[in-house]
C-alpha cells in the first residue's frame, strides 16, 4: 500500500480525573468486559499471558491512569513499554506506581525505577521503555514470554485482542482491567504516517477495537498468532453516535475505505519502536 498522510483529530487516551472518560466504539456495540478471576482462569495461554503482562499505571502526582505491558527482562530489571504521553520522561517515572496481578490473580505492586528509551510525538512516535527492579514478588513475570518483534505482517481482517485500564480509578486499590476481543476487534489497515496538531506519528495501523480513556499504552495482540503487534495510543474523535457499524467493517475489509482511517482506534507497529 502506498504511503499516505492523514491529518486527524485524535484523542490520546490517558485518563485524568478532571476529564470525562471518552470511549471509542468499533462495530454495533460497546463490548469491553471487566476482567475478574473467574474470567481469567477460563482463558487460553495467550490471553492469560496478555492479562499477566498488562500493568495499571497511576501517576500519583497528576492523578491520571494509563496502561503498560511487560516487554522483556535482563539480569536486574523487568522492562515495560507504554506511551510517552502516559509516562512523560524521568520525572513522571518517579511519580508512577504500578499494579499487576500474578497467576493466582493476587495483586502485586511496583514502581517505575528509570527510563531506558523514549520516543516523543515531536520525534515522530509515542513510546517509552521503563524498568522495574526485580523483586521476589514479581518473579511470575519471568514465566511470561518476552515480546518478539520478528512477527509477520498482520493480515487485514485478523482478529485482535487488547487489555487495558480504560476508565480505571486513579489508585492502586482496584484491579479494574478490561478486555476488547469481540468480533469487531479487527486489523483494518496499515501502516501509514498520520499527522495531528502539526506533529507526525509514524507506522500507525488502524483497528476497530473498543477503547476508553486509560487504555493508552495497551499491548495489541494478534489473536490468530499470539504475537504482540502494536502499542495502542489513540482513537479518532467520533463524529457520529455509531461511526463504524459491524456491516461496514465486513463489507469494506481489504479496501481503502476512508472510515477505517477517520473512525478507528490506532496503534504503533511494535517492530518500528523496538528496544535498541
Amino acid at each position: 500500500m502506498a504511503l499516505i498522510r492523514l491529518s486527524l483529530l485524535l484523542t490520546l487516551l490517558t485518563f485524568a480525573l478532571s476529564t470525562n472518560a471518552k470511549r471509542y466504539i468499533g462495530g454495533d456495540q460497546w463490548n469491553r468486559p471487566r476482567i475478574n478471576k473467574s474470567f481469567f482462569i477460563k482463558q487460553d495461554k495467550f490471553i492469560k499471558e496478555l492479562i499477566l503482562r498488562t500493568v495499571k499505571v497511576v501517576n500519583t502526582k497528576k492523578r491520571k491512569v494509563g496502561t503498560a505491558f511487560f516487554y522483556k527482562e535482563n539480569a536486574d530489571h523487568y522492562i515495560f513499554l507504554t506511551n510517552y504521553h502516559v509516562i512523560s520522561g524521568h520525572r513522571e517515572c518517579r511519580d508512577s506506581k504500578l499494579l499487576l496481578i500474578n497467576s493466582e490473580f493476587n495483586k502485586r505492586y511496583a514502581s517505575c525505577d528509570g527510563v531506558i528509551q523514549e520516543g516523543t510525538i515531536k520525534s515522530g512516535s509515542d513510546y517509552i521503555y521503563f524498568k522495574v527492579n526485580k523483586e521476589e514478588r514479581l518473579n511470575f513475570l519471568s514465566q511470561i514470554s518476552e515480546v518478539r518483534t520478528d512477527f509477520s505482517d498482520p493480515v487485514i481482517g485478523d482478529r485482535l485482542v487488547s487489555v487495558g485500564f480504560g476508565a480505571g480509578k486513579a489508585n492502586l486499590r482496584r484491579y479494574d482491567a478490561k478486555i476488547s476481543m469481540d468480533r469487531d476487534c479487527l486489523y483494518l489497515n496499515g501502516n501509514i504516517d498520520i499527522t495531528f496538531n502539526k506533529d507526525k506519528v509514524r507506522d500507525v495501523f488502524f483497528t476497530a477495537c473498543d477503547a476508553q480513556s486509560g487504555d493508552s499504552g495497551s499491548a495489541v495482540m494478534n489473536l490468530e498468532t499470539g504475537d504482540i503487534i502494536g502499542l495502542f495510543f489513540a482513537v479518532a474523535d467520533q463524529k457520529r453516535s455509531n461511526p463504524l457499524t459491524s456491516k461496514e467493517i465486513q463489507d469494506n475489509l481489504g479496501t481503502d475505505y476512508m472510515e477505517f482511517y477517520t473512525n478507528a482506534s490506532m496503534s504503533i507497529d511494535l517492530r518500528k519502536i523496538k528496544l535498541k
